[in-house]
């Protein structure tokens, strides 16, 4: 059997053939790709090809979202009063997308009032807007907010 991962820190999805891994190639054929509950698409940014995890696909619009993985060097100890610390990789920052249905990526607002100014607003968004000003910290909220302006 074969198996697959998604790999954050290269930003390549690898797969395990026996003992051997290998990178699936970087190209549109293979995308989307569907891990469990997880998919996975790739597109074009102004660093070439990336993939993005799709939080949510409407008829106007899809909320993208893409981790950043840092590597933390190991360090030896300097020291009494200092450790040795292993390598280990942390997550730097989670950023979110959307696309319209003509395939333009464009970060999505990080405050109401930059919402307010992209998208033209319905009612219901709106109000969901005045209750839940902290939406860009909560993913669920970012999905359901996704969900009313693609109602638009």
């Amino acid at each position: 059997p074969i198996s697959f991962r998604y790999n954050a820190y290269r930003d390549a999805i690898e797969f395990r053939e026996g003992e051997k891994v290998f990178d699936l190639p970087k190209e549109t054929t293979y995308s989307p790709l569907t891990f469990g509950n997880k998919k996975l698409v790739l597109l074009e940014d102004k660093s070439g090809l990336a993939y993005y995890t799709e939080l949510y696909s409407g008829k106007n619009y899809t909320l993208l979202k893409r981790d950043k993985i840092n590597l933390i060097e190991a360090k030896e100890s300097n020291g009494y009063n200092d450790a040795d610390r292993e390598a280990k990789f942390s997550s730097i920052k989670t950023e979110y997308f959307y696309m319209t249905k003509d395939n333009q990526v464009s970060d999505f607002p990080k405050n109401k009032k930059t919402l307010m100014n992209a998208f033209n607003l319905n009612n219901e968004a709106t109000a969901y807007l005045n209750k839940n000003s902290n939406f860009i910290k909560d993913e669920n909220k970012l999905i359901e907010l996704t969900k009313l302006l693609d109602k638009q």
